[in-house]
């Protein structure tokens, strides 16, 4: 094929250079000789001469014959005002995004909504709704209604415009030499930044990467591991969220919040607590425990201050000398024995206990639940002595999860207190805190081979014995999507839904890092109990296991 093409070329070259240059002679038909490449005497030829004839303008001489001059634009990852190559532009915009061919920039093509002072699900006057205002305790979730809880924003890997997750819209990604409005949320030609315009604690910095480099914008940063939040210089904070980030300014300090006792203090209905080794932490002011929102917090007096909400510590002496047998015991939240106290890591190898607020309602594994939950929704909490377990994404806020409910237990090997699960149940290490205190919950015992006997949750989901030792069949009943996908079918591998993605009895199998994996029924390898294997396909398993599956 190669040889053939050298050929072809060679043969136009040829003819191009014989009939447009060089003044060779060309016999005619006739006999006569022609020079191909003078012109008659008289003539005035603008164009090229081709073949005894002048070409017209936009044209030129190829292979004996006039033909036009031809320039095939090309916009490939060229955007709106980039040169096509052929002395015009190109028109490309992201979506909702025209190209102004008076000033090339990408502009707006849709309706402005106007959502001021509306509530949740009401008009925006673009055919649309708006995310307005709800209740207390309550967000507008993306179908526009009023849901109990907080809906938490997520623009990680998002383009600019791109949803939040929340109904709001992301200050993200632009193609080069663009970058996101920050009020419009729309991709407009970029301009230098200037770092003398930027306000107290703001410098030209790109929000997403936090770098200096080709900034166009002013912001504040955040903290972060590897630099201090540009704002604390003056006692404020960054008013940014690094799940969601965009240009942000400088604030006062809210809950949780480092600040200075003796500057600027925190924002309003927050006081600024001083530390032992200096400085200061802002937390909430409160009235009475049922005022502070987290359920791991009390309201606490302090004289010259006022009260604030503060961590609700338990099992320790007035010192502060841990008491472990008072871990998974009832403990008072808002009120007596309203709370559980819960051993939590302290990152130096020890352990603190933390009374959690409880629902208040009778126990009962599987009731779902909100990991999240609030004081403001404390029907989503867990009852004394059991703890929420966040299982998949809430479909209506996809940043907040779903879970249920389950039995507190110590899963150490060397247990102060013994906290064991009830009879049937097998007790799960979900924390592996501290050797004498290691946080368990209780999951209920299957055999994965027998007929699943595991209940529906909470959350109307089914349950299906999952494996949980290589020498038995011994299960622990896990929750299952639903609908689940059957034996054989593709399946979803998402790492943020811890539920089994088949139908109870079978398992979903893919490469690492897939998204997708394939459903495989569980069989015994030894063929002595349990389903077998159907469609012609055999239980396969590694030496010795006690299960395999239908492959």
């Amino acid at each position: 094929m190669k040889h053939l093409l050298r050929i072809g070329l060679a043969l136009s070259l040829a003819l191009s250079v014989y009939g447009c240059g060089g003044g060779e002679e060309e016999t005619t038909d006739a006999g006569t000789k022609v020079d191909a490449g003078k012109k008659d005497a008289g003539t005035t030829c603008e164009g090229e001469m081709c073949n005894g004839q002048c070409c017209p303008a936009d044209t030129h001489c190829d292979g004996l014959q006039c033909v036009p001059n031809v320039c095939t634009p090309n916009c490939a990852n060229r955007y709106c005002g980039d040169s096509d190559g052929c002395g015009g532009k190109c028109t490309a915009c992201p979506s909702g995004q025209t190209c102004d061919s008076t000033s090339w920039q990408c502009k707006s093509t849709t309706c402005t909504p106007d959502c001021a002072g509306k509530a949740c699900g009401d008009a925006n006057g673009c055919g649309g709704k708006c995310s307005g205002t709800c209740p207390s305790g309550q967000f507008c979730n993306a179908s526009f209604t009023c849901q109990t809880g907080t809906c938490t924003p997520s623009c990680s890997g998002k383009a600019c415009g791109d949803s939040d997750g929340c109904t709001g819209t992301c200050y993200g990604t632009c193609p080069s030499g663009q970058s996101c409005n920050t009020t419009t949320h729309v991709c407009e030609a970029s301009g230098a930044c200037d770092p003398s315009t930027c306000a107290q604690g703001q410098g030209c910095y790109n929000p997403v990467t936090g770098s200096s480099s080709g900034a166009t914008v002013c912001t504040c940063l955040p903290a972060t591991q590897s630099r201090p939040d540009t704002c604390a210089a003056y006692g404020l904070a960054c008013d940014m969220d690094l799940d969601n980030p965009a240009p942000a300014s400088c604030r006062m300090p809210e809950a949780w919040e480092d600040c200075d006792p003796e500057g600027a203090g925190c924002a309003t209905d927050f006081i600024c607590v001083p530390l032992q080794g200096g400085g200061g932490v802002c937390a909430a002011e409160c009235s009475d425990p049922s005022s502070c929102d987290d359920p791991m917090t009390t309201c606490f007096p302090a004289q010259g201050i006022g009260n604030f909400c503060w961590y609700n510590f338990c099992a320790e002496n007035s010192q502060g000398i841990p008491i472990p047998s008072e871990y998974y015991q009832a403990c008072d939240s808002s009120a007596a024995g309203d709370g559980t106290c819960v051993p939590f890591g302290d990152g130096a190898g020890g352990v603190v206990g933390v009374c959690v607020q409880a629902s208040g309602t009778a126990a009962g594994a599987l009731a779902g639940c909100d990991p999240d939950a609030t004081r403001s929704n404390a029907s989503e909490l867990c009852p004394v002595g059991e703890l929420c377990l966040g299982w998949f994404p809430n479909p209506t806020n996809p940043a907040a999860s779903q879970g249920t409910c389950l039995p507190l237990c110590n899963s150490s090997t060397n247990p102060n207190p013994v906290k064991n699960c009830a009879g049937g149940f097998t007790c799960l290490d979900v924390t592996q805190a501290n050797p004498s205190a290691d946080l368990g919950v209780c999951f209920r015992d299957c055999d994965v081979l027998a007929t699943n006997t595991c209940p529906t949750n909470g959350l109307g989901q089914p349950e299906g014995c999952s494996p949980a030792s290589e020498t038995t069949t011994d299960g622990l009943c896990w929750p299952h999507a639903s609908p689940g996908s059957a034996v054989g079918a593709t399946c979803p591998l998402d790492p943020d839904d811890m539920r089994e993605s088949c139908v109870p009895g079978a398992t979903c199998l893919g490469q690492q890092g897939a998204t997708q994996g394939q459903c495989y029924a569980f069989c015994d390898p030894n063929g002595s109990v349990g389903p077998a294997c159907a469609g012609g396909t055999t239980c396969g398993a590694n030496p010795g296991d006690p299960i395999g599956v239908c492959q």
